[in-house]
């Protein structure tokens, strides 16, 4: 019965955003993006990936807006936001750190910061792409199937 109850609660728990603001031609944006290319088998029931350009549409604006919400300053990208944590930069010493966040946010299933500014604010040309789709932009080579 125990089983039933933990797949049950599991199965309630909906998929939580990762949002990663990159700009096209940045480096550690692209090392990042093939690091979270070859975490979506492990994480493809738990995180959806959504991908702002910030040099497109009203992207900078939400970035803007997000570190506003979240009182700080952005140094530069590649900056992801997860419910309310967020991770700025990249190295591959970071990818623990990565994974940690993404457990934490889906076990705790955290407001999501990005979307609730995204549904109060009127912008006007927000630009998201998939992972994917950022990754053929950058000409990167997937590790996963799941494409």
């Amino acid at each position: 019965t125990t089983t039933e109850t933990k797949d049950t609660k599991s199965s309630e728990k909906k998929k939580v955003t990762l949002y990663l603001f990159r700009r096209t031609g940045c480096g550690h944006c692209a090392a990042e993006m093939t690091f979270l290319d070859t975490i979506v088998p492990e994480y493809k029931d738990k995180v959806k990936i959504v991908v702002y350009d910030v040099t497109q549409g009203s992207n900078s604006e939400l970035l803007g807006n997000v570190a506003d919400a979240l009182d700080i300053g952005v140094e530069g990208v590649p900056f992801n936001v997860i419910g309310s944590q967020h991770l700025e930069g990249y190295a591959e010493s970071l990818n623990d750190t990565f994974k940690k966040m993404l457990d934490d946010a889906y076990e705790n299933q955290e407001e999501d910061i990005v979307a609730k500014l995204i549904k109060e604010n009127n912008y006007s040309n927000l630009k998201a792409t998939t992972l994917y789709e950022a990754m053929d932009e950058e000409e990167l080579e997937y590790s996963s199937e799941l494409k």
